[in-house]
């Protein structure tokens, strides 16, 4: 005789006779078999027997009916079809098609079908409908309904209580510390054996895991561990590889009673060092990826776990999963906050941008790089410290400074660093460009400028500056030691810059060759050659030339 086998997401079974010609199955209580949920449609499907077959037919329903993971519109049915209807999996039986006595099966809303005794595996997926919407609200069964109508209603689904009150007190529980007690934590690692005590409190356990995944060693790592009973300190537990493989490569939540005879997971030989006797795992799931389980483990044939464990656990392995990401994303942004504090001393926003966006070492590992590099230093410096005050000169280089290096970021250059009273900027790094050359003179025109319109404003506090500029390849990138670690740039073209500004005149900007030939074609700028100089520390002379304006 054909039937239907019908399991609820509570892995509670029945078995329902097609014993009529025509098997309707809905939302509303007219039908043969009912599944009063929001996800099923009021008429769903219809299954009728034509000569000597089944067939099954969606009735237009809003959710569909699948077979095999096949959404269809109307299908012959064979024997062990696995249909799902809402969050219901049914699977058809006939026994004259194939005969002989058939294991007890529980199915989930996973698309696969379990044949093992006492197992129940759910798909991440699903960790949603584990809960239902009314599980807080008792609703009244209406006794002038007629029992009959009920016939094919799943016991579990009934108009009656779905959680005792203890269960909704343990839930609200859990759910409530969850919130207030991790609210605020920001080390992932200090949340793990907060989780596990609290679950230990509403699941009766010998022995609770958190693992982890560490994807960049490939490895498992044990985040807590709590045991019912005390373990001797040298005594290693040793974990079901077996199992938390199975959760992480088809992300399921896994409930097994007698284990040590489940033919998955009976050769892995922690089940029997550790004696396990029933287990339920969930995965930590992002909803991308698996990024550790939780396993609690019986070992006693007395204290099987229970579907309902499996979904608590499941939501609490969600609850858990959610608590990591954001104290995850906490110290992202934190580190991100560090990383901008620090680039924010060299850079301009846009340029901070684009390396927040890119990978940091790849844009500060030192390299080498063609650049145009410009100093700038306060011609009398040292005469002006003895004519004014500490105070006052410590006014004057911090609005100099400010001023000087907006300018610089305003034109997309870096700020490698001060010396003393002089300024050292860089153009090209960490980011190339062909006007790089160009950009440098425009800012130092521009800062000659507002140091014009600020000495008017200081009167005698004014002062004049120099400026030196030069291009050439160079090394940049951070240099320096694991405890301080600079942004520069190194090589003779930096060596070059500095003499220019050196031998430069008040107000004058210098520049060398190979800034020249870079802009000698752009016919923007005003320049004077001035023939070739003697520069410190090199042999030969150079070509110098004064930019004189902006055309």
């Amino acid at each position: 005789m054909a039937f239907l086998l019908v399991v609820d997401k509570f892995g509670q079974n029945i078995e329902f006779p097609l014993d009529k010609e025509k098997i309707h199955i809905g939302r509303s209580i007219d039908n043969d078999l009912v599944f009063p949920e929001d996800v099923v449609s009021r008429k769903h499907a219809l299954v009728k027997s034509e000569q000597d077959h089944f067939i099954i037919e969606d009735l237009n329903s809003h959710n569909g009916v699948y077979v095999n993971g096949t959404k269809i519109k109307k299908k012959v049915l064979t024997h062990k079809d696995k249909i799902r209807i809402g969050v219901h999996w049914i699977t058809f039986f006939d026994d004259s098609i194939e005969t002989g006595e058939s294991k007890t099966i529980f199915v989930s809303t996973n698309d696969h079908l379990e044949e093992e005794n006492s197992s129940i595996i759910r798909n991440v997926e699903d960790i949603p409908s584990l809960l239902p919407e009314d599980a807080f609200i008792k609703k009244e069964v209406k006794p002038s309904i007629e029992e009959k109508n009920y016939k094919g209603v799943l016991p579990s689904i009934l108009p009656q209580e779905p959680y005792s009150y203890e269960e909704r007190d343990k839930l609200l529980f859990l759910l409530y510390e969850i919130s207030t007690r991790l609210i605020g934590i920001e080390d992932v690692d200090e949340i793990f054996p907060i989780i596990m005590d609290l679950i230990f409190k509403v699941i009766d356990a010998d022995l609770g895991l958190i693992i982890m995944i560490e994807p960049e060693k490939n490895d498992l790592v044990t985040k807590a561990l709590k045991t019912k009973k005390p373990r001797d300190k040298g005594k290693k537990i040793k974990v079901s590889r077996t199992i938390i493989n199975r959760i992480i490569q088809d992300k399921v939540a896994i409930l097994s009673n007698e284990t040590m005879s489940d033919s998955r997971f009976s050769k892995g030989k922690s089940i029997f060092l550790e004696n396990i006797q029933s287990t339920i795992c969930a995965p930590l799931w992002n909803h991308k990826d698996v990024i550790g389980v939780i396993q609690l483990i019986s070992n006693s044939m007395k204290n099987q776990f229970t579907s309902r464990q499996l979904n608590l656990l499941t939501i609490i392995a969600n609850q858990l999963a959610i608590v990591i990401e954001k104290a995850q994303l906490t110290e992202k942004i934190r580190q991100e906050k560090l990383l901008r504090d620090r680039l924010e001393r060299y850079h301009s926003p846009d340029v901070i941008q684009l390396i927040m966006h890119g990978s940091e070492e790849a844009y500060l590992a030192p390299r080498e790089q063609i650049v145009t590099i410009l100093f700038a230093d306060i011609v009398g410096f040292t005469e002006m410290s003895e004519r004014l005050s500490p105070t006052r000169i410590g006014e004057l280089l911090n609005e100099y400074f400010s001023v000087m290096s907006d300018i610089i970021f305003d034109n997309h250059g870096t700020l490698d660093k001060y010396i003393g009273d002089a300024i050292m900027a860089v153009f090209g790094a960490p980011f190339p460009g062909e006007d790089d050359p160009i950009r440098a003179i425009k800012v130092a025109l521009r800062m000659q400028q507002r140091l014009k319109e600020m000495n008017e404003k200081r009167g005698e506090d004014g002062f004049d500056m120099r400026i030196g500029i030069n291009t050439g390849k160079v090394v940049v990138g951070n240099i320096g030691s694991m405890k301080r670690m600079e942004y520069t740039v190194l090589g003779d073209p930096v060596n070059i810059a500095s003499r220019l500004e050196t031998i430069a005149k008040p107000n004058q900007i210098l520049i060398g060759e190979e800034t020249y030939r870079a802009i000698a074609d752009s016919d923007i700028f005003n320049i004077k050659p001035l023939g070739k100089r003697k520069i410190k520390g090199r042999h030969k002379e150079l070509m110098v030339y004064e930019v004189l304006s902006i055309r």
